[in-house]
């Protein structure tokens, strides 16, 4: 298995060019992900997962940049509602009616409020 690879949408290489240099550390990933940190750390020694920077210190560290853009291109993290509407959105052959019904519904069975994020593509 290889690494991820992780290529930033034209449309969103605004957003992680303002994360560059910020990194998070792997309890940080595990909770934003809903991975265990055994998972992130088997994916490390395996060689898959994504680049990340070793410390000195024994610690390790994730550039947010690159977990933003796996976010986004859906190759990792947590499903979560605001990215299935983005991919409902990019979707033409899916109605705007039948995108906000998914999103609504999805919201209910996680509990979350009605609010829905803005289901168009252009940001």
């Amino acid at each position: 298995m290889a690494r991820i690879v992780v290529t930033v949408p034209p449309r969103f290489a605004p957003v992680t060019a303002l994360l560059a240099g910020r990194y998070i550390t792997t309890a940080e990933l595990s909770e934003r992900w809903r991975y265990s940190e055994q998972t992130l750390r088997n994916a490390r020694a395996t060689g898959i997962g994504l680049p990340y920077a070793s410390l000195p210190t024994g610690g390790v560290r994730y550039r947010l940049d690159e977990v933003i853009a796996a976010e986004l291109a859906g190759t990792r993290g947590a499903l979560s509602v605001y990215r299935v509407a983005l991919e409902l959105a990019a979707m033409p052959e899916v109605p705007e009616a039948l995108a906000k019904v998914i999103v609504d519904r999805l919201r209910e069975v996680q509990g979350l409020n009605k609010s829905v994020p803005p289901l168009t593509p252009e940001y």
